[in-house]
């Protein structure tokens, strides 16, 4: 379990209960074959699971609170999964030709205190961090391109994502 003082998000869990840790829906929480292997395996009758692209973007059952999430805080804060460490930013796509993967994201999360968060995981770091994710994804030797979207066009982007990948999970659910 993290310290309170750890985890700057604690206040905002106490406000809206969970805050980022329901992972919900199509906006699941996308996983290393690692990671998903360590933290999460174990959990899978509790979780909704669609492997693609070589990782795995999970999310929990009925809108319930992330397995790990306990006594008001995280009880894996310290080896959390990247995609965890990259909130409040968002990774939307993958596009992989050859020996190059670009990995699209944006900053359209529910975050509601995200200009402090932006101050703790600058972009710089977010890029870093989404660099680590693709070279575990894809190997080494990939060449990991990282595009932040921004404005309107990330905005109608993430909607017509968001309402694709529903679908999808509709279908892949039943």
């Amino acid at each position: 379990m993290t310290e309170i003082h750890d985890n700057p998000c604690i206040e905002c869990i106490k406000i809206s209960k969970y805050g980022c840790c329901t992972i919900k829906g199509s906006c699941g929480l996308m996983l290393t074959n690692d990671e998903y292997d360590r933290h999460f395996k174990r959990h899978s009758k509790d979780l909704v699971i669609w492997q693609s692209n070589k990782f795995y973007k999970i999310s929990s059952q009925e809108g319930r609170v992330c397995p790990h999430f306990e006594n008001g805080g995280c009880r894996i804060y310290h080896e959390r999964p990247l995609d965890c460490r990259l909130y409040p930013y968002v990774m939307r796509r993958f596009i992989t030709r050859g020996t190059k993967v670009k990995i699209v994201f944006h900053t359209k999360s529910d975050c509601p205190d995200k200009t402090t968060m932006y101050k703790i995981t600058p972009e710089t770091k977010a890029r870093a961090l989404i660099i680590a994710f693709g070279k575990k994804v894809y190997g080494e030797n990939t060449a990991i391109i990282v595009r932040h979207e921004k404005g309107v066009l990330s905005r109608v982007m993430y909607r017509i994502e968001t309402t694709i990948s529903r679908c999808f999970w509709r279908h892949d659910k039943n």
